[in-house]
């Protein structure tokens, strides 16, 4: 098993160079230990938050290269930020740059706070929601927990009812929900399925993507799959790549790794007790 720290196994995570043993080391930390798959979320906040900054730059005002900030914080990849282009001339990039890194743990902060707060979508004012993504949906949708009326959905539950629609993430991921389904967001690139169907498409921009049922974890690797989730049991249909599937049970050390093709399901209480089913005979809608 890798000694390496929890730090540097996400550097690896996000660089794509990973080994085969280092991903075990870090499937393990990730089962047995909270703190460590919280400070994986806050990672993949950031990455996703540069990602952001980067598209939104002007293709007019793209050309010049941020200088090497190899001395800024750590959960800043420099390599990350030198292929970012920015406005202005190089030392401007500079400074900007330095004020962005300032300002992400506040960021992360104010995003920790919403998460513990936990507030519906439906209730409180709009100003406790934060934004994180896009909204397409068919125009026959109905909604129990609606998301925001301007096109965005935010932190919280959301509950379709009829129809179908599509949720693009402002981290890169999208997930298209099926009614009835209800499906609580925790944050730009982390979700929790109550009940229905999803299916999920992590695009080339985003850095994984957390699912979550009541019984386990499913983390990515660079994928489209689909789940449902109802009171007897979880079914995971893999489409492309590779998920892993973590039961959250402390008293259970298990794993199951499943690749493109394969399918199994999961009865509820037993997330240890994985059973294989045809890949292909249950129909998701992929795309609005």
């Amino acid at each position: 098993m890798s000694t390496r720290p929890l730090s540097e196994l996400l550097d690896c995570l996000v660089n794509e160079t990973l080994t085969q043993e280092e991903h075990g080391t870090l499937q393990i930390l990730l089962k047995s230990d909270k703190a460590a798959r919280e400070q994986l979320r806050e990672r993949l906040d950031v990455e996703a938050a540069l990602a952001t900054w980067a598209s939104e730059i002007p293709q007019s005002e793209k050309g010049v290269v941020a200088p090497d900030l190899s001395a800024e914080p750590t959960s800043i990849r420099s390599h990350h930020l030198v292929r970012m282009t920015c406005l202005g001339a190089a030392a401007a990039a500079a400074i900007g740059l330095i004020i962005l890194a300032a300002q992400l743990p506040l960021l992360l902060e104010q995003n920790d706070t919403s998460q513990a707060s936990q507030v519906p979508l439906r209730a409180g004012p709009l100003k406790t929601r934060t934004e994180v993504g896009r909204l397409i949906q068919q125009a026959d949708c109905k909604w129990s927990a609606p998301p925001l009326s301007n096109g965005r959905f935010a932190e919280g539950t959301l509950e379709l009812t009829e129809g179908a629609a599509e949720l693009r993430f402002d981290s890169g991921t999208n997930v298209v929900i099926e009614a009835p389904c209800k499906l609580q967001i925790d944050a730009a690139d982390a979700a929790h399925l109550l009940a229905g169907a999803v299916f999920i498409t992590v695009t080339e921009v985003s850095h994984g993507f957390l699912l979550t049922t009541a019984d386990a974890s499913i983390i990515n690797e660079g994928t489209q799959y689909a789940v449902t989730h109802d009171t007897e049991s979880t079914e995971v249909h893999v489409f492309e790549g590779a998920v892993v599937w973590t039961a959250d049970n402390d008293a259970l050390d298990f794993e199951d790794r499943i690749i493109s093709g394969e399918a199994r399901r999961f009865r509820r209480g037993r997330p240890d007790r994985p059973e294989r089913i045809t890949f292909g005979e249950r129909q998701f809608v992929r795309q609005i």
